[in-house]
């Protein structure tokens, strides 16, 4: 539950075998918060502080099809330098599908070490991961904790709901980043804005955006927040806007 979330706190602990290399919390609700989150020391300001939320796979580490080791890890081309820009603006919070957990491939404690460790390797970049939703779930999975039919598994909009319950992230000002289509849908259910990482720019006109990469994504973001004044109701202020940076499309692969 959100509020449990915020109070079941044990950062820098060991789970089982597990040492994280950066002290990190594991919380109620599927979250875990690294010691370095400002979400933990700018109390004052989170009520009006927008986030980026980003999916993981693909969008910031390679896809390496269920990833159950931090010697897995590669940071893709460009993350740290967008994550640097957008820091200064947003809090950054990854909400991630992890059904590995109810297929059995990886346990939570696994997670929390690959959550670790990533935060490590953006942290030598100058960048801090401010949260880390994940969903272990999935109602077909082979490990029966987890054979459930959720609410927080994308496309469903529940890891950033939650986020902003337990935060107070402005979803209005925020802004969605993935690779596939469930992704946008949940940005879009939550109300935020949302870039779909791909390639093709010729698909159908749809609600989101489209980007070649993240630091594509990155420069569409800051644009979008450059040009938004507080009567600005111009269609490049609506999710979707500025197709002369990135062309909205409903299919990416």
């Amino acid at each position: 539950m959100v509020n449990d979330c915020l109070t079941a706190s044990s950062a820098g602990r060991s789970t089982g075998d597990f040492q994280s290399p950066l002290p990190i919390s594991t919380r109620d609700g599927y979250l875990h918060i690294p010691a370095n989150s400002r979400l933990l020391n700018d109390v004052g300001d989170r009520s009006t502080r927008p986030a980026v939320f980003l999916d993981r796979d693909g969008v910031l580490v390679e896809d390496v099809h269920f990833l159950t080791n931090a010697a897995q890890l590669k940071l893709l081309p460009g993350v740290a330098d967008a994550l640097r820009a957008l820091q200064e603006r947003f809090s950054i919070i990854v909400v991630t599908n992890q059904s590995g957990i109810a297929r059995g491939y990886l346990t939570e404690d696994d997670l929390t070490g690959i959550h670790g460790s990533l935060a490590v390797l953006l942290a030598a970049e100058e960048v801090g991961v401010d949260a880390f939703y994940y969903c272990p779930h999935l109602a077909e999975g082979t490990v029966a904790a987890y054979q459930v039919d959720c609410t927080c598994r994308k496309p469903k909009p529940g890891m950033l709901l939650r986020a902003s319950e337990g935060f107070g992230i402005d979803l209005a000002g925020s802004f969605l980043v993935g690779d596939m289509p469930r992704d946008i849908q949940a940005g879009d259910a939550a109300g935020v804005r949302s870039v779909l990482l791909s390639e093709h720019r010729d698909a159908d006109a749809a609600t989101w955006m489209i980007a070649r990469g993240i630091s594509d994504a990155a420069d569409l973001i800051i644009a979008a927040t450059d040009s938004v004044g507080p009567d600005s109701d111009s269609p490049d202020h609506r999710p979707g806007g500025h197709d002369s940076i990135a062309q909205r499309g409903s299919n990416c692969r």
